[in-house]
């Protein structure tokens, strides 16, 4: 079972989401699984995931009702222990799971974790 479950809600992310799912897949040391939801894509982000080939990566359909029903169908597949989300437009720090999960580990009265972020352009300028 993993650790982890990453929720990524996707629609008509194909510019973005090899990266975000890249972003995911490279947190090392941690058992984790990329629960995407495909909330009705018209363009090639379902096969673009479905490239990957990774076994860690389910795509299961969306309620196609917006991002925060596609959210909670990901959670009602998920199995991990601790849930992240990372949109389809998202890139994750490297380590970020490490650090959030130590931090959780060793701090039980905290109940989710956050970190900080940078906007970048289309251009990949931040």
């Amino acid at each position: 079972m993993p650790l982890i479950s990453v929720i990524m809600p996707m629609r008509n992310a194909e510019a973005f989401v090899h990266e975000a799912v890249s972003s995911v897949l490279a947190q090392p040391g941690v058992e984790m699984e990329l629960v995407v939801v495909d909330d009705g894509s018209t363009d090639h982000s379902a096969e673009i995931v479905q490239a990957f080939r990774d076994p860690r990566i389910r795509i299961v359909p969306g309620p196609r009702k917006g991002i925060a029903a596609a959210l909670n169908a990901g959670l009602a597949e998920a199995r991990g222990d601790f849930f992240a989300r990372c949109d389809s437009d998202d890139w994750y720090a490297p380590n970020r799971f490490a650090r959030q999960l130590a931090f959780l580990q060793n701090n039980p009265e905290f109940g989710a974790v956050c970190g900080k972020y940078t906007l970048v352009t289309e251009n990949g300028k931040s």
